[in-house]
């Protein structure tokens, strides 16, 4: 095995302040902000969740351009902007007194989060790393879970001792604190600006191992890999519901609080869990695992409303989270190959985040229509099965393409 340098290990580092930042500190601690945001402005947690869509929206366009404007050249100053731009919109928040300047620093905030956000980190990761990609990848995305899963009580804390002013400064000093060493330490956009080369380059086995990275873009592959990129955010949205579905069974509210919180802790360690498995097994068959333990989760809760049930479910269903952020980025690399990945990755990424932005009402809408979530639940099975449907046949033409390839340059 190749030794790893330094630098690699800071730029994983980088990778994981990156999304810590731009998810963990903004997207999963945010629900613990509603309820007393709307009570101090005066309006409804609707008004005020409204600010969450908003920065959700935007933020997959900050995603959608930072592959075109930034540069080798650029990269720390884009960085250091956003880190400032970030950090002081935060500040400007808890200093908000009413929702017009509410929505405006939300959607500044979310533009300039999703600049520095998952599609960067990932581009940085493929940059840096030949192999352990995936395994980086998943330890980013697990890394931004679990700071949501610590913060989110000491927020809780702070809120109730202070305000939600008081903890809306402490995530802007945090923010500032995960930005510092991705502005300080030498790691730049390519390992080539540092004299390096990726991890993994001078394998030769990885090599070969990597010959799709030159292949062609085949548009129907794309069309796959769009679908397949928005099933798992679709299914993404249910965990937030499952209070609510645990009332619908009969149950009191903390069933539905312990699915919630069983189903968070598999979301950090599926996604750990699953960078080791596509090492060992393979992107494919580990991406095709977690869909198939997501849809017994599913299943288990549809079909059985017991406790035991529920909570072992909502634990399988947690996978779901792995499906819609680590697998759309190693199956976009293996479907499109890495030369084309800086194309194709964030508008596939723009989809997944907006189709999240909208499916969590979609269920409320459902729910308020049918008076149960078994409507609802029933299209997240779907939703697995068109999993199946598209990743199962994008693979084989994908490895028919290099096939035909490899078929050609023997020729040669």
């Amino acid at each position: 095995m190749e030794k790893i340098h330094g630098k690699h290990i800071m730029a994983a580092v980088c990778a994981c302040l990156m999304v810590g930042a731009s998810i963990g500190l903004l997207v999963n601690v945010i629900g613990v902000f509603f309820t007393p945001m709307a009570e101090d402005l005066g309006v409804g947690r609707g008004s005020i969740s409204l600010s969450n869509t908003i920065a959700t929206l935007v933020f997959a366009v900050g995603g959608l351009v930072a592959p075109k404007w930034v540069r080798v050249s650029t990269y720390r100053r884009w960085v250091v902007l956003c880190a400032g731009i970030v950090t002081l919109t935060t500040v400007g928040m808890a200093f908000s007194k009413n929702l017009f300047f509410l929505y405006l620093f939300s959607a500044i905030r979310g533009f300039f989060a999703g600049f520095t956000g998952p599609v960067l980190m990932s581009i940085l990761v493929n940059n840096w790393f030949y192999e352990k990609s995936g395994l980086i990848n998943s330890i980013a995305m697990g890394f931004s879970g679990l700071v949501g899963a610590l913060l989110s009580p000491v927020l809780t804390g702070i809120i109730g001792s202070a305000d939600w002013r008081i903890a809306t400064l402490v995530v802007a000093g945090l923010i500032l604190i995960f930005y510092l060493p991705i502005i300080l330490l030498p790691v730049g956009y390519i390992p080539e600006s540092q004299g390096l080369k990726p991890y993994g380059a001078s394998s030769g086995k990885n090599a070969a191992s990597h010959q799709q990275d030159d292949m062609p873009l085949i548009p129907i592959l794309v069309v796959l890999l769009t679908v397949f990129a928005a099933m798992g955010p679709l299914c993404t949205a249910y965990p937030p519901h499952f209070p609510g579905m645990a009332g619908s069974y009969g149950f009191s509210t903390a069933v539905g609080a312990t699915m919630l919180s069983i189903c968070m802790f598999t979301n950090s360690g599926g996604k750990l869990l699953f960078g080791i498995l596509s090492e060992k097994l393979g992107n494919k068959p580990s991406i095709l695992l977690y869909a198939a333990l997501s849809l017994a989760g599913f299943l288990l809760i549809f079909l059985f409303p017991v406790p035991w049930a529920l909570y072992l479910g909502s634990g399988l269903v947690g996978l779901v989270y792995t499906l819609g952020s680590v697998a759309i980025v190693l199956a976009t690399r293996d479907l499109v190959g890495l030369n084309n990945y800086n194309r194709v990755y964030p508008k596939v990424y723009t989809v997944a985040i907006i189709v999240n932005a909208i499916s969590g009402s979609a269920i409320g809408f459902m729910y308020d229509l049918f008076k149960s979530y078994r409507i609802a639940l029933t299209f997240s099975l779907a939703f697995l099965l068109i999993m199946f449907a598209v990743l199962i046949p994008a693979y084989r033409i994908r490895q028919r393409r290099l096939s035909a390839m490899n078929g050609r340059r023997t020729k040669l």
